[in-house]
């Protein structure tokens, strides 16, 4: 018997980023600043900027939490992960990109 894998394409982020000239932006949050009690505090999150998910119709943002930096980027490489992205919605610049597994 043969069996025929059809696999999703996996790319690290980094080379993700240089194939669509990207840069992904690390903040660093002021504890005072969290807002969410309900949840624990993350000192980092990294994102693309104007950088969001596209789910049917729906634009939300999208950012990794972490309270590392490395933690924070594995977050959001799992966001990004085989989805619809828009960059500058609502723009000239608008640029949509189907992801691939970011690893």
């Amino acid at each position: 018997m043969e069996i025929v894998e059809k696999l999703i394409e996996r790319i690290k982020l980094e080379d993700f980023a240089d194939k669509h000239k990207l840069t992904l932006e690390i903040h660093e949050r002021s504890e005072k600043d969290w807002v969410d009690n309900n949840r624990p505090f993350h000192k980092y999150y990294a994102e693309f900027g104007s950088c969001e998910i596209k789910e049917g119709c729906v634009l939300s943002s999208a950012y990794g939490n972490g309270s590392t930096k490395e933690e924070a980027i594995e977050d959001y490489k799992k966001q990004i992960s085989n989805v619809h992205l828009v960059f500058g919605a609502y723009t000239k610049k608008r640029k949509d990109i189907i992801t691939p597994y970011i690893i």
